[in-house]
């Protein structure tokens, strides 16, 4: 089966839309399917992270070599995600996979709305499968998958479908590459070893020096720390010089992937997006941090049920700087409470929930028996 999937990676939007589907397309491609990705255009390098992955991109045009977009009337929350007029990017998205014909087209982005999904589906004849967690606006799908966690999934998603959809809902679900089906999981003792820092790829809110400053000059934590981060990242040059006067903080840039750098610490700082669930599946003891609005809703859920200790860092000043450093000076001090968090997480996430997304997605299409 030929499966395209349109999803953006850009400092704005971050890394993680794109890591998730890179999870998907390899647990695809290890069933059989065919993967390509159609991506705008960014000012962040896709190409190297999807060639790393054995991938590669159908050409979609910048945005300066089409003419400006006249407004849309109707956009969804995060419509000016997309930086095209629905029916532009749809348009352009046609034309990429036209020759390419593929059986299935997955969208990961939350710029994109039903009006799309239909005009995709009608000029290409494919299945469309959405991943989301917001449910914030009108999806026209045959499959949508959403990691986060939620008391009735169908409940969630039901006004805005825009016709019955299965739902892959839950943790059981969360796309992790498959390097997390048989890492090593961390291990907890009554010492944490060293504190480890990651807060997407691109951190437009710096919010890797917040924590920093909190486990330093709040939580009075003097060993080891180390930020994971990317050559995206804006603040990289802050986050060097930090490093350089600190001989104890070091900095992993650009890293294929982060099991490594979840497993060996005894403590996580990190915020409350794709990571979570790795950091889940390794059983690390997390402050999950919420640091943009649609993490409201994972992050708390999660808290409630013992997973990770959920703090809020939208907004950060002195106040909340003083708050985390006394979140993470309790952690640091309770080993009883973070082998909780080790135990909780394990038995949420097992690493296997791309496997199950690949599974469902073949089955859109021999159900239907339309298999090209």
């Amino acid at each position: 089966m030929r499966i395209a999937v349109r999803a953006d990676a850009s400092r704005r939007i971050g890394w993680g839309h794109l890591k998730r589907c890179l999870a998907l397309a390899q647990a695809l491609r290890e069933q059989g399917d065919e993967v390509c990705f159609v991506l705008r255009p960014s000012d962040v390098d896709v190409t190297a992270l999807l060639a790393q992955a054995g991938f590669t991109a159908l050409p979609m045009p910048r945005l300066d070599d089409r003419p400006d977009d006249d407004a849309d009337d109707a956009p969804p929350p995060h419509g000016e995600w997309l930086e095209r007029r629905w029916d532009r990017d749809a348009a352009d998205t046609t034309c990429a996979v036209h020759a390419w014909q593929p059986q299935v087209v997955l969208v990961d982005h939350y710029g994109i709305d039903a009006r799309w999904h239909c005009a995709l589906g009608a000029a290409t004849g494919a299945a469309i499968a959405v991943i989301d967690d917001l449910a914030d606006r009108p999806l026209a799908a045959e499959l949508v998958i959403d990691h986060n966690p939620a008391a009735d999934h169908a409940a969630k998603y039901r006004a805005v479908l825009r016709y019955p959809a299965r739902i892959c809902g839950g943790p059981s679900y969360a796309l992790l590459d498959a390097v997390y089906r048989t890492h090593p999981r961390c291990v907890i003792g009554e010492q944490v070893p060293s504190i480890g820092i990651f807060m997407g790829g691109t951190d437009p809110g710096n919010c890797s020096a917040f924590a920093y400053a909190a486990c330093r000059e709040h939580a009075a934590w003097a060993g080891p720390i180390e930020v994971a981060t990317t050559s995206a990242n804006p603040s990289l040059p802050a986050l060097q010089a930090l490093a350089a006067a600190d001989a104890l903080l070091t900095l992993a840039v650009d890293q294929p992937n982060l099991a490594d750098f979840h497993a060996r610490h005894g403590l996580q700082i990190g915020a409350g997006g794709g990571a979570l669930w790795e950091r889940c599946c390794l059983g690390t003891p997390t402050l999950a941090l919420i640091t943009a609005e649609n993490q409201r809703l994972s992050v708390p859920l999660l808290a409630a049920d013992g997973v990770v200790i959920g703090f809020d860092a939208i907004g950060q000043g002195a106040d909340r700087c003083s708050a985390l450093g006394t979140a993470i000076r309790q952690l640091i001090d309770t080993p009883a409470e973070r082998a909780a968090l080790h135990h909780r997480s394990l038995a949420l996430v097992d690493g296997q929930g791309a496997a199950r997304v690949a599974a469902a997605l073949a089955s859109l299409r021999v159900l239907e028996g339309d298999l090209r």
